[in-house]
């Protein structure tokens, strides 16, 4: 029951971004606050927003894993730490210099 419902915010949260967030994949000690998740992915158009020249390929994420204290849920920031991350990136076809700032950033 509260995997359920912890599902549905996580995919409210991170969906954007992480494909593979089920009841299956997360774990959660829900008195120890510890929350894993287990062998998801980062979504193709994860990197979108940042308008970089690159897409995404292929990614894994082994575990996302985070420490909550519930208590302090709202006031304090929840450390998040990803693992095992393969990354699979290449060149955006349908990228073109003028419509981006980030190259000028440097320039």
């Amino acid at each position: 029951m509260f995997e359920k419902l912890l599902e549905s915010v996580l995919v409210q949260y991170f969906g954007k971004y992480i494909d593979g967030i089920d009841e299956k994949s997360i774990q959660v000690g829900v008195f120890s606050g510890d929350l894993r998740i287990q062998n998801v992915s980062f979504k193709p158009t994860c990197l979108d927003e940042l308008n970089l020249p690159i897409d995404v390929l292929f990614s894994h994420i082994g575990m996302l894993s985070a420490n909550i204290t519930w208590s302090k849920l709202g006031s304090t920031a929840v450390p998040i730490t990803l693992s095992d991350i393969y990354l699979v990136i290449g060149p955006r076809k349908d990228w073109a210099k003028k419509d981006s700032n980030f190259l000028d950033k440097f320039s």
